[in-house]
């Protein structure tokens, strides 16, 4: 963990002196702290009324523990923002560039003071924000339950249509095995909207989708009839919150409070996954830890 805040705070030099993010002591003078986060999966984060764009109340895994956090900073309120995916990583002009390094206008003036959408660490995701990892997790395969025999191994994936979302690892990982595994007949996109990715399988508008092995295993809870996991792919990646590289003193309290919760089994955080999940987040990552890859194999949580 302290190795990527390490890789990505070294970046800091390169910004411009404009950029002016909130720091922690500022978030705790204000008395709250503006998370913001993406609808990425209503088991992880729900609002209701269904559609309300003011006065929603939000709740989810997702939601427990940022409340969680906000409490640890000396019982600091919560105050949350909905955003698009890939606003998390916008530039000043609202435009996404992977290969450049800056602080994406919502960090930078001061609307977010972390994205708490479960992001996985990426290089070009470091080049924009500090990643505090919070659990370890894998790709999973995603297909329709009726289609489970369809899938045997990796190659069962080639030629097939896969719902994806912009600027996710997953795509990364798509458009990677195009250029290698899959070329001569690589893995076709159906492009999603936030929220998506199962209805997509199920309703045979794609053939399969990837998801985090906690979605993956919250999905099986909810909606066992509709899809099921056939085996994870790649391996195993750091998943955490995102911070601005010009506030280091938040993203190592994040940092702080992920290890003391980790390390003690009747942590809030722990009870929290073992409610939602079933398991710690250390018994969640071995599960993980001991899946075989790119073969038929249900995730475990």
């Amino acid at each position: 963990m302290r190795r990527i805040l390490t890789l990505a705070t070294g970046l800091v030099a390169t910004f411009s002196t404009a950029v002016h993010a909130t720091s922690l002591a500022q978030i705790r003078e204000r008395g709250s702290l503006n998370a913001c986060v993406a609808m990425i999966d209503e088991r992880l984060v729900d609002k209701s009324p269904e559609n309300c764009t003011q006065d929603c109340v939000f709740s989810g895994l997702i939601i427990e523990q940022v409340n969680a956090f906000a409490e640890s900073l000396g019982g600091l309120s919560m105050s949350l923002k909905e955003v698009g995916w890939s606003e998390q990583f916008e530039n000043e002009t609202g435009e996404v560039v992977q290969s450049a390094v800056y602080d994406p206008r919502l960090l930078a003036d001061g609307s977010c003071d972390l994205f708490v959408s479960n992001l996985t660490v990426l290089p070009w995701r470091l080049r924009k924000m500090n990643i505090v990892p919070l659990f370890r997790s894998r790709m999973i395969v995603m297909v329709n339950a009726a289609r489970v025999g369809e899938f045997a191994d990796l190659k069962t994936l080639s030629g097939r249509t896969a719902a994806v979302l912009q600027d996710s690892s997953f795509q990364e990982w798509i458009d990677a095995r195009n250029l290698d595994t899959f070329q001569d007949n690589p893995i076709a996109i159906a492009p999603i909207l936030l929220g998506e990715t199962f209805d997509h399988v199920a309703d045979g508008k794609a053939d399969f989708a990837i998801s985090d092995a906690d979605i993956a295993g919250l999905a099986m809870k909810t909606r066992p009839s509709d899809v099921a996991p056939v085996f994870a792919v790649g391996d195993t990646q750091d998943i955490g919150w995102g911070v601005s590289h010009n506030a280091p003193a938040l993203a190592q309290r994040v940092a702080q409070s992920c290890d003391a919760s980790r390390s003690d089994p009747t942590s809030q955080v722990n009870l929290i996954w073992q409610r939602w999940l079933g398991v710690t987040i250390p018994q969640f990552e071995a599960l993980v830890s001991a899946l075989p890859g790119d073969q038929a194999s249900p995730p475990g949580p």
